[in-house]
């Protein structure tokens, strides 16, 4: 780790404020980051609260002709400031502005006891609804607490309302809405299932059932996901997929399910440019756009950085 820290000192000051439990000065994350970008084509260029500029976990939804997009930074992999963001644009844009008021959403009370995670934007009676997770340490082990806050406008956010708690120690990631539906991986450290919820309303989660899928390689398990509607009612799936030999080995992959049969079947892969080969350490979690044709990606690079990059599917 001393040559690696020697190797990557941007990052290694960020570990020192981590050991302090207190955050990097804004203006001195502002300054790391000069210079300190990825270069990939369809690279976005975000301001995050931080002042770091990384991100990953993105989710997008269209909603009153703006296009929403809900991402949490994530300087280096370090999870105190993984606290979800909420940003806009219109569609004749490409940048993204942070939306006022929720920048960050919520920020954790005890650094290095809980953070906030994995964003997903949906809509539901009529409203604009951010559900993100909360993951917290008690003497009895960790939990993930799921929470809401939505907006009749895409400005004015109602106060965080309680969704969920996972038992004790329950991996509960990657949640994803689709219909009436939120489906979400339940991790296992090298191995996973997808579960579906019941979501009629924003007071709870109604009967949780597993999922079957098909087509997925005896090598792997299913890390992250993101959903998307069809107008047949089937859901496409984007999952990120995880070799289990290998930490340093993803891959992504689009899957579908439909409501009769409720397996998600192969659908096919999500090769990786050349670009991309040269630039990515690994895929994470990445999520479906306004166009059909295209994604929102998010990766970390050989330096350890994450970023956010849109690509063609």
């Amino acid at each position: 780790h001393f040559v690696e820290n020697l190797k990557n000192p941007r990052s290694s000051a960020y570990k020192v404020f981590e050991v302090l439990k207190r955050p990097m000065p804004r203006p001195l994350a502002r300054l790391l980051g000069i210079g300190n970008r990825p270069s990939l084509p369809g690279t976005l260029r975000l301001p995050t609260y931080d002042g770091s500029g990384q991100a990953c976990h993105p989710t997008v939804s269209v909603f009153q002709g703006k296009i929403y997009m809900a991402c949490t930074p994530y300087p280096y992999g370090r999870d105190p400031y993984e606290n979800p963001c909420l940003y806009v644009r219109g569609p004749d844009s490409a940048r993204w502005k942070p939306v006022p008021g929720v920048y960050p959403l919520v920020r954790p009370q005890r650094p290095g006891y809980e953070h906030y995670s994995d964003p997903c934007l949906f809509q539901r009676e009529g409203k604009l609804v951010l559900l993100y997770r909360k993951r917290e340490r008690r003497p009895s082990g960790t939990v993930e607490i799921l929470y809401t806050v939505s907006s009749a406008d895409g400005e004015a956010w109602d106060p965080p309302r309680f969704l969920a708690e996972g038992p004790v120690d329950d991996r509960l990631i990657s949640p994803a809405a689709a219909g009436n539906a939120l489906f979400c991986v339940e991790y296992y450290g090298g191995s996973s299932q997808i579960v579906r919820y019941a979501l009629d309303g924003l007071d709870g989660l109604g009967e949780k059932t597993a999922c079957g899928v098909s087509g997925l390689g005896q090598d792997f398990f299913v890390w992250h996901m993101d959903c998307a509607t069809q107008p047949d009612g089937a859901v496409r799936g984007l999952f990120m997929l995880q070799k289990k030999t290998s930490l340093k080995y993803q891959q992504v992959a689009l899957f579908t399910w439909r409501p009769g049969d409720g397996v998600w079947s192969w659908e096919r892969d999500v090769p990786e440019s050349e670009e991309e080969k040269r630039a990515v350490s690994f895929v994470y979690k990445s999520c479906f756009t306004e166009d059909p044709g295209r994604v929102l990606c998010s990766a970390r690079d050989r330096k350890g950085r994450f970023f956010l990059f849109e690509k063609s599917i």
